[in-house]
């Protein structure tokens, strides 16, 4: 069907005797035929007897001053456009120009469109409706959402519909908020919140259900409010992962003690060679080979020099600069042989963890406030590791742990 199909006839005066009926209706308590238009905009009550085509509920009204100036132009100049209905009477164009015409006291006139069924009929009220003045061009694209059915599969149709406003129309509340006057942009961003609101849903929904099937336990925990899904299914991924990660733990470990092997066995070469070398050639042979200072060196030679001294050097769960600090000339007896001993009875020890057993040992503070003072030291050790040479590094490093330490080196890590 074309739109050349649509032949009107113009009718005089039809419908005149129930005219009466069709007003613009103020807020009252008496319900509008049209209960969906929002307040703000006339509401059409059809004539007794008047069927209205139902497309036309998603057509806007007009607001009141429209309406007001459509009442004076036909009052001015007449009636220019004839009220549209189907050779049945259904109405399927002019609700405004109707009660306008009785508002203005002027009498109606009609128009017979000859559809063949109501797919003409509904191509029609599109074709009528697609640029009304008196709708905002939010309420414009809205509409063309609302409307998408009707002209989706016609290739010729011109009208695009906005993805915005085709979020906007799954949502009545915001159609009606949009009729009232919200912009579609701040339409659509609640109803972009709605959609992520109601995607985590469902994607919490779908974990817990996983949760389920994977650790009933840890899903009735969820249910009962001990934890939420993410800890829930963090639990169950650390769980199914114990035994692998054991296994890690362990080649970790053996590796580790790999790594002190290696330490002491580069400190007994460190230590032969600085005897064959003499004073005067080892730090230059330091450089040319390796790239390293006295202090690197130094720490793996102490280091072998610690494994003559304990048999079980070799065997310890100590990171490296721990190690280096328990080497350390200047560390106590008694702070070393207990660190060792706590090692030794399997004790996980961290580098600040030697390093508070040797302070206390030489009877100096380790509570300090909130802890600066050894997050300090650990940022000075950090930068000593990436800038050796740096004067001012040294500097810092002699201000947190005193110039003695500094000077023989016991806390290179």
């Amino acid at each position: 069907m074309t739109m050349k199909s649509l032949t009107p006839a113009v009718v005089r005066g039809r419908g005149q005797q129930d005219i009466s009926q069709t007003k613009k209706h103020p807020a009252s308590s008496e319900k509008p035929a049209n209960s969906q238009a929002p307040s703000g905009r006339v509401v059409f009550e059809p004539p007794p007897g008047m069927t209205v085509h139902p497309v036309l509920d998603s057509i806007p009204m007009m607001t009141e001053d429209e309406f007001a100036r459509l009442v004076w132009s036909i009052k001015k100049h007449g009636l220019s456009v004839p009220i549209s209905l189907d050779r049945a009477g259904v109405l399927l164009d002019g609700r405004c120009r109707l009660m306008a015409c009785r508002s203005a006291g002027v009498e109606p006139q009609f128009r017979t469109i000859d559809t063949n069924d109501d797919e003409d009929a509904v191509e029609y009220i599109v074709a009528e409706n697609l640029q009304r003045t008196h709708l905002t061009p939010s309420e414009v694209a809205l509409k063309d959402a609302l409307l998408e059915d009707v002209f989706r599969d016609d290739p010729d149709c011109p009208v695009k519909v906005l993805p915005e406003a085709r979020l906007v129309a799954r949502h009545r509340d915001l159609v009606e908020l949009v009729w009232k006057g919200m912009s579609l942009s701040e339409a659509h961003e609640r109803a972009l919140e709605r959609q992520r609101v109601a995607e985590a849903a469902a994607e919490r929904a779908k974990r817990l259900d996983d949760l389920r099937k994977q650790d009933p336990y840890l899903a009735i925990r969820v249910d009962e409010g001990d934890l939420t899904v993410a800890e829930a299914v963090a639990a169950a991924k650390l769980k199914a992962n114990a035994p692998v990660l054991a296994e890690h733990a362990e080649a970790i470990r053996a590796a580790g003690k790999r790594v002190i092997a290696d330490i002491i066995e580069i400190g007994r070469r460190l230590s032969e060679c600085q005897k064959m070398l003499g004073h005067g050639n080892w730090l230059g042979w330091l450089e040319r080979e390796f790239g390293w200072s006295d202090r690197t060196a130094l720490n793996y030679m102490r280091v072998y020099d610690l494994s003559g001294k304990s048999e079980t050097v070799a065997d310890l769960s100590l990171p490296v600069s721990g190690l280096y600090l328990l080497a350390a000339p200047s560390t106590p007896d008694e702070a070393r042989d207990a660190i060792i001993g706590r090692a030794e009875a399997g004790e996980m020890l961290s580098v600040a963890d030697v390093r508070r057993a040797i302070d206390q040992a030489r009877g100096r503070p380790t509570n300090e406030p909130g802890g600066r003072l050894q997050m300090l030291r650990d940022l000075s050790e950090r930068m000593s590791h990436a800038h050796p040479d740096d004067p001012l590094v040294g500097e810092l490093r002699r201000i947190l742990f005193g110039p003695a330490e500094i000077d023989q080196e016991d806390y290179k890590s």
